[in-house]
């Protein structure tokens, strides 16, 4: 989900930074002592406390609060792979540690850049659509040891969640005959413009992959047309143009599947459903004004409306 985070001084007001902050401090100082840097004192507070980020002048220590040593291990595996990409800039690890039952840390390199703002910007919006499609030709070779990317979709009978209950019950018709239309290749499993940055004259950068893993493409396309387009009010036909220009000129890829993406839509939307009402009242929101609209798009007869 959403990787931008929260800037905080010294009073550590978010809880996650209040409940750890004697671990956070042992890890942080563990990964000065490892690398002989010394980091920022405020924290850059992932998306629901799930990671804290400490800036160097040239490095990056982020610190992992919740599932640590597998999510250091994705980002780990995820920056090694995506170094085989081509056009992109991607942070090279320094240093980490992950051990099973304490906070994990990965440190790498710092990139120049901000994330891109301009939702109007065509060459912007045009330039998300690419960075997936150079990310999703990555040879086999660069994909060994990636764990399989999921989404932990949980069964509820007699859900009393109306929009959860009417995305499981198309999911239930759809999945058997979607799920053979998957693409396995690598999935950052969390691309939006919150994780990229750009410069100019440099090529963009990808700069988080603690989700990432071995999946369909569409999961990162689904990224991409929900929180860019849908919610962000970038124009989804020419993220989606980017990508499949993208890829024809890589030699990979044909037109885009968008019923298969309005499925993947509706995997993201049940997925959210299950976990946001409770920590992110404003996307659950979203997502249920969204929903409609998905679920007409799917039932739709001929072409499929993006």
């Amino acid at each position: 989900m959403r990787e931008s985070g929260t800037a905080t001084g010294g009073g550590n007001q978010h809880p996650v930074l209040a409940r750890l902050a004697d671990d956070i401090d042992r890890t942080r100082q563990a990964a000065e002592s490892a690398l002989a840097v010394v980091f920022d004192a405020g924290a850059i507070v992932g998306y629901g406390g799930r990671s804290v980020v400490f800036l160097a002048r040239d490095s990056v220590l982020k610190i992992y609060t919740h599932r640590p040593a597998e999510r250091a291990r994705r980002e780990i595996a995820g920056l090694s792979a995506a170094g085989h990409a081509g056009g992109l800039r991607i942070p090279q690890v320094l240093g980490s540690e992950c051990i099973e039952g304490a906070l994990a840390w990965v440190v790498s390199t710092a990139l120049e850049g901000s994330a891109p703002g301009h939702v109007q910007d065509a060459a912007e919006t045009r330039m998300l659509g690419q960075v997936a499609a150079r990310l999703h030709a990555m040879p086999t070779t660069a994909l060994a040891g990636l764990e399989p990317f999921r989404r932990n979709i949980r069964a509820i009978d007699r859900d009393p969640h109306p929009q959860r209950a009417q995305l499981s019950a198309v999911l239930v018709g759809l999945e058997v005959e979607q799920l053979t239309r998957c693409d396995v290749c690598f999935v950052d499993g969390d691309l939006s413009s919150r994780n990229l940055l750009i410069a100019p004259g440099l090529p963009p950068a990808v700069v988080d992959f603690e989700g990432c893993g071995l999946g369909c493409g569409y999961e990162d396309l689904t990224n991409l047309y929900v929180q860019d387009c849908l919610i962000g009010g970038r124009d989804a036909a020419v993220a989606l143009a980017g990508y499949r220009e993208e890829r024809q000129l890589l030699g990979s890829g044909g037109p885009i599947d968008a019923r298969h993406l309005l499925f993947h839509t509706a995997r993201y939307f049940r997925w959210v459903l299950q976990w946001a009402p409770e920590i992110d009242a404003e996307l659950a929101q979203q997502v249920c004004v969204l929903t409609p609209r998905v679920l007409d798009a799917l039932s739709a007869e001929g072409p499929v409306p993006l």
